[in-house]
């Protein structure tokens, strides 16, 4: 027998028939039933619902035979499933297709068939619903439409089946997630708290031993350090669902690799002191001195790679290698620990980056974390158009690896060898190094008048304290119509400082009229919405900068003397 050919949407129409998980199940009445109307109505001995795989066709519901299934090559409803109407074969003993088939020549001696083919959605037949008989014979019009009647029938039961599986798959889907969801909200729970209970207490010791400074400078020490613990979190959270909102936005720009690599070693380093732990750079070829990317992002992923090293490192040293590879105009970013290491298991959990895990379960109890910081660096790799990878060996340390795409110029001064890399890296680290505390303590705003539109007693208390340590006058108001009255009232304001959220009328509204009515110096919005969208509309509505909360005191008076200084009076 001829084996038939396959239909054209077999890969479609195998995943539709698995979909309905019905192969190799146990007979059931509502397929038997159809059968056996079939053989009452076409008057025939055999009946049968099968149903095509791979290899065999598969019989959900048999009258007249005593196998379960045959092989496909030797199946008249392989022809069947290639047309929409029913295949009928009068004498399969001449037909061309069968006369050769085990079911032709073989014991069974099959001469009739009629098969209907069994077609769910998007016209994909399953298999057919037949009658054979072993004498030549026809049928009449009307007993072929009622057995076109049972085969639609039988379709409707394998498309309840389909139905039916892929509500238990969502089921299961639903179940997984909100398993996922419970485990990470009691995760995220005692790691919001955990930081959050030695503030609280930290300051309770504060109010109640005012007068110890030595002690209480330890305190603020503690505090200071749980605080940036928790905005690290909530900024985790915060761009983990700009991530997958798709809302994650690039800002490229061509950059010099090398200062965005001691903005992070800067940063890193502070965090390293606290475990006496140095941190290298090596320089293995010549690197680029220009690169096109998202500095800010770039940044970021150094950070967050240093600081899994830093956590995981109890003892030893972290290294951070550099290296090019002009031919394919690349650059890599290699961050190497001494620390715990992860077994090949561990590795391979890793390696899929995914939210909210960890190499284990002991990881999160002994090092905490979110789970959070390996896929948002993955994603934000990917975004640059680079790749990470990560390999590891327990108790030896693991190794981070960026690859990120560079293009260089033609000539020689696009690239610095090794030793030129080490001597400039010297230099800006020694640049960046912190400034003195009489540096830090000058009055940069000394005789700066600021206008402070902020309804919370508290921020603004906090910030006219830095204001006016750093010698600006300030004047408040709670809410966007007070600092309009103020406006009108006082025209000397070399500075607003406009809070975004305010009762009465908010500060996009307030900056809005304040320019349409003419005013011209800097209007700084301060706002806890930290989506790029939210600075956007802030810039658009007649803002000179955005500044997001929780403030930082050194970019707010660096901002307002920047603007201030940079500001134009009208003649």
């Amino acid at each position: 027998m001829p084996p038939a050919r396959l239909p054209h949407n077999e890969t479609e129409r195998l995943a539709a028939l698995l979909s309905c998980s019905v192969l190799d199940t146990p007979a059931e009445a509502g397929f038997d039933d159809l059968t056996l109307l079939a053989c009452h109505v076409c008057d025939a001995p055999i009946a049968l619902i099968s149903l095509l795989d791979e290899s065999r066709q598969w019989f959900k519901s048999k009258i007249g035979v005593d196998v379960s299934q045959t092989p496909r090559d030797h199946a008249f409803c392989a022809y069947a499933i290639l047309q929409d109407e029913p295949l009928v074969i009068p004498d399969a003993s001449a037909d061309t297709r069968t006369r050769d088939s085990l079911l032709v020549t073989g014991p069974t001696h099959i001469r009739y068939y009629a098969g209907v083919p069994l077609i769910v959605d998007n016209g994909i037949a399953l298999g057919t619903l037949c009658v054979m008989d072993t004498r030549q014979r026809e049928v009449s019009a009307e007993q072929l439409e009622l057995l076109k009647a049972l085969a639609r029938q039988a379709a409707s039961q394998l498309r309840l089946r389909q139905t039916a599986s892929a509500l238990d798959e969502a089921r299961r889907h639903a179940q997984s997630a909100n398993q996922a969801k419970s485990a990470f909200l009691a995760h995220m729970s005692h790691e919001l708290r955990t930081p959050l209970t030695s503030i609280l207490g930290y300051a309770d010791l504060l109010d109640a031993n005012p007068a110890n400074l030595e002690e209480n400078a330890h305190f603020t020490e503690i505090i200071s350090r749980n605080a940036n613990h928790l905005l690290g979190i909530i900024n985790d959270i915060l761009d983990l669902s700009k991530i997958e909102a798709g809302m994650m936005a690039l800002e490229t720009m061509p950059i010099d690799p090398m200062y965005v690599l001691t903005e992070a070693l800067g940063l890193a380093e502070a965090r390293a002191r606290g475990k006496s732990m140095p941190i290298s750079v090596i320089f293995e070829s010549s690197t680029p001195t220009e690169i096109t990317t998202d500095p800010l992002r770039l940044r970021q992923v150094l950070l967050n790679l240093l600081s899994n090293a830093i956590k995981f490192t109890d003892s030893g040293a972290i290294t951070i290698s550099v290296s090019a590879k002009p031919a394919n105009q690349t650059i890599c970013l290699t961050v190497s620990d001494t620390g715990v290491g992860m077994s090949e298991a561990q590795v391979a959990v890793i390696r899929r980056f995914e939210a909210f895990r960890q190499a284990d379960s002991s990881t999160t109890r002994r090092f905490g974390g979110t789970g959070l910081g390996l896929r948002i660096t993955h994603t934000l790799v990917h975004m640059l158009g680079g790749e990470l990878t990560v390999d590891s060996e327990e108790g030896q340390g693991s190794r981070f690896t960026i690859i990120l795409p560079c293009v260089s110029a033609a000539n020689e001064h696009a690239w610095r060898t090794a030793e030129e890399a080490e001597s400039q890296l010297a230099d800006l680290m020694h640049r960046h190094m912190p400034r003195s505390t009489a540096a830090q303590s000058q009055r940069q705003l000394e005789g700066v008048r600021i206008l402070l539109a902020e309804d919370s007693p508290d921020s603004q208390r906090l910030i006219t304290l830095h204001l006016k340590q750093a010698g600006a006058s300030v004047v408040t108001a709670n809410n966007g119509d007070q600092a309009i009255r103020h406006v009108a009232e006082d025209h000397q304001f070399d500075l607003v400082l406009m809070d975004v959220d305010m009762p009465v009328l908010d500060g996009l509204k307030a900056t809005r009229r304040l320019r349409a009515q003419g005013f011209g110096p800097p209007i700084i919005f301060l706002s806890a919405h930290a989506f790029s969208d939210s600075r956007q509309q802030g810039l658009k509505a007649g803002g000179s900068e955005y500044l997001t909360k929780p403030i930082d005191a050194k970019k707010l008076i660096d901002t307002c003397q920047q603007l201030v200084g940079s500001h134009v009076q009208p003649a």
